[in-house]
């Protein structure tokens, strides 16, 4: 259990890292809601089912997945690195 957590936790830290860090992000106000939103993610993956419905508010989005594994990495992959903005 405290393994897990330390997982957790340190997974936390290195999402802020990214976050703060990306240069996509404009503003402290718009990269504190993208850190927040993978936080969130990431703490709500612990102890789930993996066939239950998550659903988080980023922005004006409201966005609902499969599970918090799979938004989680749809969060970074659409806003983070923005693959998907042409």
């Amino acid at each position: 259990m405290i393994k897990n957590s330390i997982y957790y936790l340190k997974r936390s830290v290195e999402y802020s890292f990214i976050v703060y860090s990306n240069r996509n992000l404009k503003g402290f106000r718009e990269k504190s809601k993208a850190a927040r939103t993978l936080i969130s993610l990431n703490l709500k993956s612990i102890g789930r089912n993996k066939e239950e419905q998550t659903t988080v508010k980023f922005f004006d989005f409201k966005i609902t997945g499969l599970n918090a594994a799979s938004l989680l990495y749809l969060f970074q992959e659409i806003f983070l690195n923005q693959e998907y903005f042409f």
